[in-house]
């Protein structure tokens, strides 16, 4: 037979009268009776199977078996209310999560791995993150706020800038070692993997190199998915440094060669002007700048 559970309030109750150490300031704290009370913590006695608290004067002290049963209570009553309390308090106010939408790439390879230190910051904004490869109208989205990649200027919308962003060759350290890609020049031997709005041009008249043929290889529309591709020994890869820095720092992929270039487009923050979210964009904001700014990058003023 299936073990009869206590009640939410019941486990309430347990938790009030051990901090307190009395049912009467436990009572009036929840809104129940003294006689109240004392039925309840009597029948979760019963289901426990043991004394939860001991009389000690005008006290009422929980046992060693109930200080035991503590803090899994605690954490328990905490989970709830973190899921339904905060619920109850928006349905109240009218708050509603923030919404931001991201590029796939951007909020899979950078935003993500980042977004608990912004909760910890801000445990007052719960965050709705919806990728997307398109440039949305947020209005008719019910967009908050977005990250794009881009020239900046978006007409109705305000916006700062963020980062700019270095280009250079990636590939997986098996590949490179296959291939022995030492020199820009070796990459005529290499498959080039390519993105439509990041073209390999740029970078190979900037490195001199003039390949006997176009540069060729899968077209993928994900900046994203080319470095997947780069990280299974698929190819060659044009990284951009803010998405490819992880899978750097970790070896999964390597830089090729010195010569890097920089981005015409950008990172931008865009919003809607008279936002009713303006404060917690604000906040996002400031936090977001505060993670984009590290040694050996340069950046614009954004204050």
């Amino acid at each position: 037979m299936p073990r009869h559970l206590p009640s939410l309030e019941t486990l309430r109750l347990f938790e009030a009268a051990a901090r307190h150490q009395s049912y009467t300031r436990a009572g009036e704290e929840l809104g129940l009776t003294h006689a109240a009370v004392s039925q309840r913590l009597a029948a979760l006695r019963a289901l426990v199977g043991y004394p939860l608290f001991v009389r000690d004067g005008r006290r009422m002290m929980p046992t060693p078996e109930a200080r035991r049963l503590l803090p899994g209570t605690r954490q328990a009553l905490q989970l709830v209310d973190s899921i339904y309390g905060r619920r109850e308090r928006r349905a109240a106010t009218g708050e509603r999560p923030l919404a931001l939408s991201a590029t796939p790439s951007f909020a899979s390879r950078w935003l993500a791995p980042r977004l608990g230190r912004f909760t910890a910051a801000h445990p007052e904004i719960e965050l709705e993150l919806r990728p997307s490869a398109e440039v949305i109208d947020l209005r008719r989205a019910g967009v908050d706020v977005a990250v794009r990649y881009g020239p900046g200027q978006w007409p109705g919308l305000s916006s700062v800038h963020l980062a700019d962003e270095t280009v250079f060759p990636v590939a997986s350290p098996a590949y490179q070692r296959r291939l022995r890609l030492r020199r820009p020049e070796d990459l005529s031997r290499a498959i080039l993997i390519r993105h439509h709005l990041q073209p390999w041009e740029p970078w190979l008249h900037e490195a001199g190199v003039e390949l006997a043929r176009p540069p060729a290889g899968p077209m993928v529309a994900d900046t994203g998915l080319t470095l997947d591709i780069a990280l299974a020994g698929g190819g060659v890869a044009l990284g951009r440094q803010l998405l490819a820095e992880a899978d750097l720092r970790a070896g999964r992929l390597v830089r090729l060669f010195d010569v890097a270039i920089r981005d015409t487009y950008a990172y931008h923050l865009v919003w809607l002007p008279q936002s009713p979210m303006a404060d917690a964009i604000a906040k996002f904001r400031r936090w977001l700048q505060a993670e984009l700014r590290g040694p050996g990058r340069r950046r614009r003023n954004t204050t």
